[in-house]
């Protein structure tokens, strides 16, 4: 089933998830918009979709051609629980058979050239 013209859905997203990911591309942090920006419209020549429903999780940019997820992260991601959140999540997301990017919200703001080649480097 397509959705967002290109974007996969997956069939195993509850509908809360799907609701929060309208919401969360409707109100992107200022990273989110800087760099949703930078790749959008097959800026690196792949499709990205961004804040992407993924069964009970939402990545924050999707690309399916490549089978890959980039998570962007703020200060809450240094918290203990949140770090611990975070492993698992990746588990789940990984056992789907993608590949996850993360990058700090600190890297968008100060060296966003440098994001773009991380990116264009983990896409190949």
């Amino acid at each position: 089933m397509k959705s967002r013209i290109g974007c996969l859905m997956s069939y195993d997203t509850p509908q809360y998830i799907t609701d929060l990911a309208r919401k969360m591309r409707k109100e992107p942090t200022p990273e989110e918009a800087v760099l949703w920006e930078a790749v959008r419209n097959n800026k690196l020549g792949v499709k990205f979709c961004n804040q992407h429903p993924l069964g009970r999780y939402i990545a924050d940019l999707y690309c399916h051609q490549k089978k890959s997820v980039i998570e962007i992260d703020g200060s809450i991601h240094d918290l203990p629980d949140v770090i611990e959140y975070d492993k698992i999540r990746q588990r789940e997301i990984e056992s789907r058979g993608l590949k996850i990017l993360r990058v700090r919200n600190e890297e968008i703001r100060k060296n966003l050239q440098g994001v773009i080649e991380k990116i264009t480097n983990a896409m190949e």
